[in-house]
């Protein structure tokens, strides 16, 4: 599972309105989550809970400039595994959102570390 929520800087401070569907990365892995899914309601954009297997709750609030990701198991992200000889790692965040005007991404790579390599929870 994964968690995050941070800032992000709309283009131009406006309200972003999906105009297709969103594409969310993590790490490796891509997941679609469908226009028709998503709730947009003055300038924040929402997933309703149980809407999309792989999301527990997606939320870009485009006035206050926030986002909040809380995922489900989610294989595929290319975290190394308990055992594996690393005990930090980059992991890639994007969001792309089509709009009327143009595709709006955001994007950072987070460093995620564990306190040893038999560790299964890694923090930022």
């Amino acid at each position: 599972k994964v968690s995050t929520k941070g800032y992000f800087d709309a283009p131009g401070g406006e309200s972003i309105v999906p105009s297709g569907d969103v594409t969310l990365t993590i790490g490796t892995q891509s997941i679609t989550i469908p226009a028709a899914s998503l709730t947009v309601s003055s300038g924040v954009i929402s997933l309703p809970k149980g809407a999309h297997p792989d999301l527990a709750k997606f939320i870009l609030d485009t006035n206050k400039e926030l986002f909040t990701i809380l995922t489900n198991a989610l294989p595929g992200t290319g975290v190394p595994p308990v055992g594996a000889p690393v005990t930090s790692h980059d992991l890639l965040i994007r969001i792309e959102i089509p709009t009327a005007g143009d595709l709006v991404t955001f994007e950072t790579t987070v460093e995620i570390l564990r306190s040893s390599t038999t560790s299964k929870v890694w923090k930022r």
